[in-house]
């Protein structure tokens, strides 16, 4: 028998019984649904109240033609717009989409990024290698001779077993319905013989490799042009492609050496990130979470530099925050409030002044979540990297979780996810309005490199007009 405590951290307004409900005849169901459930009311009241707040906002704004300062006050009030210089754009060169490249009857080597998350030997979630799909099945929709698809997993200094991408071989010809043979001698004369002798069988056929981890060869993260490494990498094909964006920020030999054009993912990527730096007036929120400050932090520089651009700023980077910024920006806003406990073994309560207390603020508070909830309705386009809280501990999981629901219902604006743990909140929840980001570091570098005026990524570099 199931009770409300076995439905804790469930936040829909009802749970269906199937064992409970019956087929009464064509056309005519009767249905169980149960309501006692004391987390999802709590949850529903919750929204009702975010609810009330959003259209006693619209009212107000109707009525006095404005928005309340206390509500948003842009960027734009403190940055001087006459001096601003727009982010510097990454514009690639449309020829070498893969779009116009022809890969009929071609041996094809493609770069991808399939570092998924592993858990005790388990896939916790395979997004990067479906990310990767539109640009595969292209490619086979012209019948190339073969394609062998390389990656890297993990960060193996040589050849490390427990590193092997032998295991993405099922997952792979699971998602393409197509056969995967693994090729376990990477990058090396014996797999450029394996691959001559199998020159009459691919021909047009299409077939599928996928090569051995790439990191397992010095010369790939040490790439020098002309190495012996890079040399043998071209002759794996004729015609080389690069899909990775989650690794454009290194200049890995597999990345930049001789690629004859770019994958979907790839422009993608740069689009969607060129829609959140070309503001022209549209008002962005950046929300920003995560345990380490210096990890986020040239992001939060970044989007402090621009005009109509608010920073909500919560989880693990409040703690400590006063350290790494003795004066918080104008347009930032932080979360004070948190559930959380000395750690996280201990049982939760309510922190309502984080930045002063210290301690272990472990998901974002009541306060927190209002103040965010305002900055969304105000927002054009919203950029969330890092998660309000952690999101492992179902304890900790719910204000990130209701702010992954109260994104997916605002189809009118852009949201972008920079990938990483924020992503997988919204595997299985597809919305036109919002972009899920593989690109994790390299996502941060890149908004970097355009912010700052900096040298393009290196992977990306090879692709620029």
């Amino acid at each position: 028998m199931l009770t409300s405590v076995d439905f804790m951290t469930t936040v829909t307004p009802t749970i269906l019984d199937l064992k409970a409900s019956m087929d009464m005849g064509p056309g005519t169901f009767k249905l169980m649904l149960w309501y006692d459930n004391e987390w999802s009311y709590s949850a529903q009241c919750l929204r009702v109240m975010a609810h009330m707040y959003k259209t006693n906002a619209a009212a107000k704004r109707a009525m006095t033609g404005r928005v309340s300062p206390k509500i948003l006050s842009p960027a734009s009030s403190y940055i001087n717009l006459a001096t601003y210089k727009q982010p510097r754009a990454c514009d690639l060169k449309p020829e070498l989409s893969l779009r116009e490249v022809n890969v009929g009857g071609k041996n094809v080597v493609a770069r991808f990024d399939f570092n998924v998350p592993v858990d005790n030997g388990t896939v916790v979630d395979d997004f990067r290698v479906r990310a990767a799909l539109p640009s595969i099945n292209h490619m086979l929709a012209q019948n190339p001779n073969r394609i062998v698809l390389v990656c890297h997993f993990g960060r193996p200094k040589g050849v490390d077993k427990n590193n092997s991408v032998e295991f993405l071989a099922p997952i792979i010809k699971s998602l393409l319905g197509k056969e995967v043979t693994f090729i376990p001698d990477g990058v090396s004369s014996k797999t450029v013989d394996f691959l001559k002798s199998r020159e009459a069988a691919d021909e047009g056929a299409g077939y599928v490799y996928l090569l051995e981890n790439i990191r397992f060869h010095e010369g790939e993260t040490k790439y020098a042009a002309g190495s012996g490494l890079s040399t043998l990498y071209k002759q794996l094909g004729n015609t080389h492609v690069a899909d990775c964006f989650g690794c454009v920020h290194r200049k890995h030999m597999s990345i930049v050496e001789s690629v004859d054009g770019y994958g979907f993912l790839i422009e993608e990527e740069v689009k969607a990130i060129g829609d959140l730096l070309r503001t022209n007036g549209k008002r962005i929120l950046g929300i920003m979470g995560g345990a380490k400050i210096a990890d986020k932090q040239p992001m939060i520089d970044c989007l402090c530099k621009m005009p109509n651009t608010k920073i909500f700023v919560g989880g693990g980077l409040t703690r400590g925050w006063k350290e790494k910024f003795p004066q918080t920006p104008l347009n930032v806003i932080l979360s004070r409030d948190a559930y959380g406990a000395t750690d996280l073994k201990a049982p939760a309560s309510y922190l309502p002044d984080i930045l002063n207390n210290g301690g272990g603020g472990f998901d974002v508070g009541p306060q927190g979540m209002r103040d965010l909830i305002a900055e969304i309705d105000q927002a054009d386009v919203i950029f969330w990297n890092g998660c309000l809280g952690v999101i492992e501990d179902p304890r900790y999981r719910v204000g990130s979780a209701m702010i992954v629901d109260y994104l997916l219902a605002q189809t009118g604006k852009k949201v972008i996810i920079g990938g990483g743990e924020t992503a997988s909140l919204f595997v299985g929840k597809d919305e036109p309005h919002v972009y899920l980001s593989t690109g994790g570091g390299a996502l941060l570098a890149h908004i970097q490199s355009c912010v700052m005026d900096k040298e393009t990524l290196p992977g990306l570099a090879v692709f620029e007009n």
